[in-house]
C-alpha cells in the first residue's frame, strides 16, 4: 500500500530556515517593535534580512502561527476537569446606535492554588442596530 504524500512545507520556496522566520514574526508579533526595530536586533545577531521582508512574513505566516498557538491553548485548557465554554453578551448605547456583542469565554476554573479563573475571549457576533 503506497503511503499518503506530506503536505508541502508552507517554507519550501525561501531561503531562510523556518526557524528564522518563526523568529523574525514572533519577535514582531509578540513585542511592541516596529519591523525596522526588528531588522535592527536581527542585525545585531548576524541575521542580515530587510524591514520589508520581516513584515512580507508577518503578513504570510502570522495567522499560520496564530493558528497554531490558539490550537495548543485549546488542547492545554482541555486538560482541566472544570474547563467548558461561556458565552458573554454586552449591550452597549451610543447615541442612536446599539451594538450587541457576543463573545465566547474559555475558562479553566481552579488553575492554581488561589483557586483564580482565567481564560480568553473570542469574538462571535457584532450586530450595530440604529434606535428607533
Amino acid at each position: 500500500m503506497p503511503r499518503p504524500p506530506k503536505p508541502a512545507s508552507p517554507f519550501r520556496y525561501f531561503n531562510s530556515s523556518p526557524e528564522v522566520i518563526r523568529l523574525v514574526v514572533m519577535m514582531y508579533i509578540r513585542f511592541p517593535l516596529s519591523l525596522r526595530n526588528v531588522e535592527d536586533l536581527l542585525s545585531e545577531r548576524g541575521i542580515d534580512i530587510g524591514h520589508e521582508t520581516v513584515r512580507f512574513w508577518w503578513h504570510r505566516f502570522g495567522p499560520m502561527f496564530a493558528a497554531d498557538i490558539r490550537r495548543q491553548r485549546v488542547n492545554r485548557m482541555r486538560g482541566f476537569r472544570h474547563w467548558r465554554w461561556h458565552l458573554d453578551e454586552v449591550l452597549a448605547e451610543a447615541s442612536r446606535y446599539t451594538v450587541k456583542i457576543q463573545v465566547q469565554n474559555e475558562i479553566a476554573l481552579n488553575q492554581d492554588e488561589a483557586g483564580s479563573a482565567s481564560g480568553t475571549g473570542f469574538l462571535i457576533e457584532q450586530e450595530v442596530r440604529a434606535n428607533r
